[in-house]
């Protein structure tokens, strides 16, 4: 691989618009799934734009012109993101073209169409599809900046990290790993500094983030002190693996011991300097305020391009030998997610909550009790003329137990939705289900994965009737 600058073609323009094509069809495809619980806490945070005088993140007002220009249904609510997803395979695929030419593009192109986490976000209604859009772009216009020494694409990075960090607070990391990069060049001596990209970030970049601080800290201040839950440092790591994919996690760990110890291409040093703010922040980060991977997913760009940086350079070595090989090679290595890919089709990679609710609505009876131990906002949203009461997770055992005989001492009959994962149910919980009441429901589609979303619908105290 050579340092060049490669110059956008007739050929680049023709690969960039096949891959927004096929974005398009694989993002666009099955959009109305059902809701789950984030998806309807949007349409609570975009409705509260107009009573609300501290500014909200950028998301959501992305999302108000959604509901205005589609609506508010499954699919069309979901446009905004979908139509950014598109966009952003596409771009991500123009600017790597430049940066390393037509093989690294066209393998990271791939990559990106068939990875399950950006094809979720892109059906999911939520900030992480726009903050991944604004952060690859702000990454690869940064990676352009120092490679031609440019202060026009430097300060386009700096825009775009600002949009990024308005669209999702802790996207913050990726001007932290920016800075992180041009100290770690200025420290290792490097002899070419490029000073116009410094410049052009510090004079775009660097006010705009200023200026976000204080709006965050206004608009956003305490939101973490509202939640009770978090994920550990390990299970974030976990998740950003899983997301990503293993087969593709463990290409990018090779990818980034090449580029931070023999490329001699300073932007390769730049997503290895990129992942291991990432790893910190995803250390870091739980022990302090509630966190999950998606927290991290704008810049995991900075993963795929190692990916496909190592498969490109070990595609070149096998060319020489065999062409044959060098391809099959690397198709192997594009169709690692396929199985999770697919199974995103079966199901949307969520717990079907419009189909549960639907059984329960056609089968309601006056002065029947609804349960969830899963998400009430969704099934307040599908139910909405009837009370949803939350209970404990069944996972609780005893405690869950004590809220259902309660709720079942009036011997009225009482609805009952639960949602699994690969989990199962616990035994002492499980006996008392089948003792008091009768599975009406169970939702599950195939999966090609080890993943497994589950809905169950139960209805209690029937037996006693019968």
């Amino acid at each position: 691989m050579n340092n060049n600058v490669y110059r956008w073609s007739k050929f680049t323009w023709i690969i960039v618009f096949t891959f927004l094509l096929l974005g398009a069809m694989t993002r666009f495809y099955r959009l109305d799934w059902s809701f789950w619980g984030d998806e309807t806490s949007t349409f609570l945070q975009v409705k509260a734009l107009e009573d609300k005088i501290p500014p909200d993140p950028l998301a959501y007002y992305l999302q108000h012109i959604t509901y205005q220009l589609f609506g508010r249904g499954e699919r069309e609510s979901r446009m905004g993101v979908a139509i950014t997803g598109t966009l952003a395979i596409a771009f991500i695929v123009l600017l790597v073209f430049r940066l390393y030419g037509h093989v690294t593009a066209v393998l990271l192109g791939f990559i990106l169409l068939l990875s399950p986490w950006h094809l979720f976000h892109s059906q999911n209604q939520r900030s992480y599809s726009y903050a991944f859009f604004f952060g690859a772009m702000a990454l690869l216009t940064a990676a352009l900046a120092w490679k031609e020494n440019n202060g026009k694409w430097a300060a386009l990075s700096g825009l775009m990290s600002a949009l990024t960090v308005a669209t999702h607070s802790l996207s913050m990391v990726i001007p932290v790993a920016l800075g992180t990069f041009v100290i770690f060049e200025i420290l290792r001596h490097h002899p070419t500094i490029s000073w116009r990209a410094i410049r052009g970030y510090l004079l775009v970049g660097v006010p705009l983030l200023l200026f976000l601080c204080f709006w965050a800290w206004f608009g956003w201040q305490n939101w973490s002190e509202r939640q009770n839950w978090g994920y550990t440092s390990i299970h974030t790591l976990m998740g950003i693996a899983f997301n990503l994919n293993w087969g593709i996690t463990l290409t990018a760990c090779a990818g980034w011991w090449w580029a931070m110890w023999y490329s001699k291409d300073a932007s390769d040093r730049l997503w290895g300097v990129v992942v291991i703010i990432v790893i910190v922040v995803a250390i870091l980060a739980p022990l302090f305020l509630p966190f999950r991977q998606d927290y991290v997913f704008a810049s995991t760009v900075a993963f795929f391009i190692l990916a496909a940086r190592f498969v490109a350079l070990m595609y070149e070595q096998v060319k020489k030998q065999s062409r044959l090989i060098a391809l099959a090679m690397s198709m192997v290595f594009i169709l690692l997610p396929l199985p999770s890919f697919v199974s995103h089709y079966q199901d949307g990679d969520r717990h079907d909550y419009r189909s549960a609710a639907k059984f329960i609505n056609d089968h309601y009876q006056p002065g029947d009790i609804i349960l969830s131990a899963s998400w009430i906002s969704v099934l307040r949203y599908y139910l909405p003329a009837f009370q949803v009461t939350p209970i404990p997770n069944l996972q609780e055992g005893k405690t869950a137990i004590l809220s259902l005989e309660q709720h079942i001492a009036d011997k009225q009959r009482v609805w009952l939705i639960y949602s699994l994962a690969r989990e199962e149910i616990p035994q002492d919980v499980d006996q008392w289900l089948w003792k008091h009441g009768i599975r009406m429901l169970r939702i599950k589609k195939k999966r090609f994965d080890y993943h497994e979303n589950i809905t169950e619908v139960y209805l209690l105290n029937e037996k006693q009737e019968q």
